[in-house]
């Protein structure tokens, strides 16, 4: 065992190695010691399954544990309103959970969280839920109409000033979606940029400032890519197409209102060794 080159600091559940690898025999440590978990046949392999809509996961014969990974869909951007200081938030990003291990005796019901939908001039919609089973990866926040960007999914940061950090891991699998970028709050100023969620990457960029009308927030990332890009003065945000981002902030505009982007929706992959 003392040959064997395990992580160095590894978190309770983590599998060595991972994925496992046929004829060669896999660890699990428990928060004190790695513990033998049996041996990958040579005639087994990893398979994966994805749902980008919600849909039914049968195991094959066989299977009776699988690894989880899935994420919450992501929130809208707020839109301008009449205002040329005041520009939308973005969206915040969906919770991700990661490599989670999931016993199985059967069928079991997979629910993708739709992206939240934005609206002129006012707050856009929350991300919905993904779940397998019941375990659930909770949606982002939709961003504030005219005003900085909405908390992220279970555990990522508030949208806005000092607390606008990367999201925090919550367990070993489980990591805080972040919270929307606020959009500018004074004429001649573009939005801010999103930033990553769990640690991943940086976000898209804020609206830049036209004909003296503040830029929306960017949307944040997920390990999935970017979220959507804020609106320039007085133009909508993008909506978000990388799982579980948020859409980006509109513009503000000092007549009329301007609409956010959606967001991403969420997204599950079931992976399992196939007997």
């Amino acid at each position: 065992m003392s040959a064997l080159d395990f992580p160095a600091s590894p978190s309770v559940g983590d599998l060595y190695p991972d994925p496992a690898v046929a004829g060669v025999g896999q660890w699990q440590w428990d928060g004190t010691a790695w513990n033998s978990v049996g041996v990958l046949a040579a005639s087994s392999y990893l398979k994966g399954e994805e749902f980008t809509s919600s849909g039914t996961f049968t195991p094959q014969t066989g299977v009776t544990s699988v690894w989880i990974t899935m994420i919450g869909g992501g929130g809208a951007g707020g839109g301008g309103n009449n205002n040329a200081s005041n520009a939308g938030g973005s969206g915040g990003a969906g919770e991700l959970v990661s490599m989670l291990p999931v016993a199985v005796t059967g069928s079991v019901t997979v629910t993708i969280g739709a992206g939240g939908a934005a609206a002129a001039g006012t707050s856009g919609g929350s991300g919905g839920d993904t779940s397998f089973g019941v375990y659930p990866a909770k949606g982002g926040g939709g961003g504030v109409g005219g005003g900085s960007g909405n908390g992220g999914g279970t555990g990522g940061g508030a949208g806005g000033g000092a607390s606008n950090t990367k999201g925090a891991i919550e367990t070993p699998n489980h990591y805080g979606g972040n919270g929307g970028a606020p959009g500018a709050s004074s004429t001649g100023n573009a939005g801010s940029t999103g930033l990553g969620s769990g640690g991943y990457g940086t976000g898209a960029a804020g609206g830049a400032s036209a004909s003296s009308q503040g830029g929306g927030g960017g949307g944040p990332a997920t390990i999935y890519g970017i979220g959507g890009v804020g609106g320039a003065g007085g133009a909508n945000g993008t909506t978000a197409t990388a799982y579980g981002t948020g859409g980006g902030g509109g513009g503000a505009k000092t007549s009329g209102t301007t609409t956010g982007g959606n967001g991403a929706p969420g997204y599950v992959l079931v992976q399992y060794v196939s007997p």
